[in-house]
């Protein structure tokens, strides 16, 4: 055989050899799938806990003027404790129960319907060095209900940023809470009360 020949036989192979590649790729194009696939969930959850920590447990107002309002000096450090998780806290608000067995105050949803012995009680996460003006405009979306949890958001018990406020915590952040008291217009009771309000991590 001369060295033409062995050159078109070598090209007739390949183009047999590429020929027959074509026909398998196009059979792998062509193949069909089962007409009723099945869908597989695949379920898995996170080991680890929601958890938050303050390190001062309550807060001290004093004496207040009986129907006015005052706000906290300092705030509350609330810490998100958890393994890796983000947190968002929710606050639930309580009557104020007198220290004396006297007469309680029960909690309003809003100061402008504080009445005889009842309050009302506000929460506001801001800065840390920024303490929140004692102006009413300030905390209309703060006050605290005892029927229901108030969830945070950046204007709900916030100061309208949404970095400072107690929604989407990241782990291992702090977050810093104002209180702001309205006393009641009257009541018979002027003595010391304790008002528990109970933080939940939404």
């Amino acid at each position: 055989m001369n060295q033409k020949e062995k050159k078109m036989n070598t090209a007739k192979k390949l183009t047999l050899w590429l020929l027959g590649a074509a026909f398998v790729f196009a059979g792998f194009i062509g193949q069909s799938f089962a007409t009723n696939p099945k869908d597989i969930d695949i379920h898995v959850s996170i080991n680890a806990n929601k958890d938050i920590t303050a390190p001062t447990s309550y807060y001290y107002f004093g004496a207040i003027n009986i129907g006015s309002s005052s706000n906290s000096v300092s705030a509350l450090t609330i810490h998100n404790n958890s393994a890796g998780l983000t947190e968002t806290y929710s606050i639930l608000g309580g009557t104020a129960t007198s220290d004396a067995a006297g007469t309680d105050w029960t909690l309003e949803p809003s100061s402008t319907t504080v009445g005889t012995n009842s309050y009302a009680l506000a929460v506001q996460f801001s800065d840390v060095g920024t303490r929140p003006d004692n102006l009413e405009n300030t905390w209309q979306q703060d006050y605290l209900r005892i029927d229901q949890y108030v969830i945070c958001t950046a204007d709900a018990l916030g100061d309208g940023t949404a970095g400072r406020s107690g929604a989407g915590v990241g782990p291992g952040q702090d977050r810093y809470m104002y209180i702001r008291i309205h006393t009641p217009l009257s009541t018979p009771d002027g003595g010391s009360h304790t008002a528990t309000i109970r933080l939940c991590v939404f």
